[in-house]
């Protein structure tokens, strides 16, 4: 569900001759499932003589720029219709807890990096790379809050982990490294290798699981 504040103007000219299109439109304090995002700007204008429309998206939280994508939208191209790229500047992570409600809770830190974003709405290929800092979750099954600080990359659908470090609430560290897959967000494939030694990985009471509970 999303929640907001629109505000914002279109125009058209020269209907009757060449067609020029431009829209501004304005969300103020735009949420996802409750969870605040900020304040997303967004432009686009329709170029007849490349017969695309450029685009440009900037989300603001708390007067500050986390989060831009500009680019364009090829129209009547039948693959690789876009054609963008984003930059993240310590963009709140707590977004990823609406998308993997399932897995993970307690989302917190924040991402900075680049990627592009090509091929088709139905089909979006995402590349780039970027660093989580100060990234904080608790996996829901285990019951167990990690910290991470490190490199994360993503090839098309899937974020791909290179010996990333989590710490568990000891101290305690465990490198790794895979990939999570989000072709499917409600239902990410995940393939991961950890490397550790009196790492903390479940830490549940009878409440959460009464078959299977315990501190390990």
């Amino acid at each position: 569900r999303i929640g907001g504040q629109l505000q914002g103007k279109a125009s058209i000219n020269s209907l009757l001759s060449k067609p020029y299109a431009t829209a501004d439109l304005q969300f103020r304090q735009i949420s996802l499932d409750q969870t605040l995002l900020g304040d997303l700007v967004a432009n686009a204008d329709f170029d007849q003589g490349k017969n695309r429309i450029n685009l440009a998206l900037s989300l603001d939280k708390e007067n500050k720029q986390s989060l831009f994508v500009g680019g364009v939208y090829h129209i009547g191209q039948t693959g690789d219709n876009l054609d963008l790229l984003a930059r993240f500047d310590q963009t709140d992570l707590k977004v990823l807890q609406v998308l993997l409600r399932d897995l993970i809770s307690d989302v917190q830190g924040n991402l900075t990096g680049q990627a592009t974003l090509t091929g088709t709405l139905g089909k979006l290929h995402i590349n780039g790379s970027g660093r989580l800092n100060e990234a904080g979750f608790t996996v829901n099954y285990l019951q167990t809050p990690y910290r991470a600080n490190g490199p994360v990359s993503m090839e098309n659908t899937a974020f791909i982990i290179d010996d990333l470090i989590l710490t568990d609430p000891r101290g305690q560290q465990a490198k790794v490294s895979g990939r999570i897959d989000m072709q499917k967000p409600t239902n990410p494939q995940i393939q991961a290798t950890i490397n550790t030694n009196n790492f903390l990985v479940l830490r549940t009471n009878f409440r959460d699981n009464p078959l299977y509970y315990g501190t390990a």
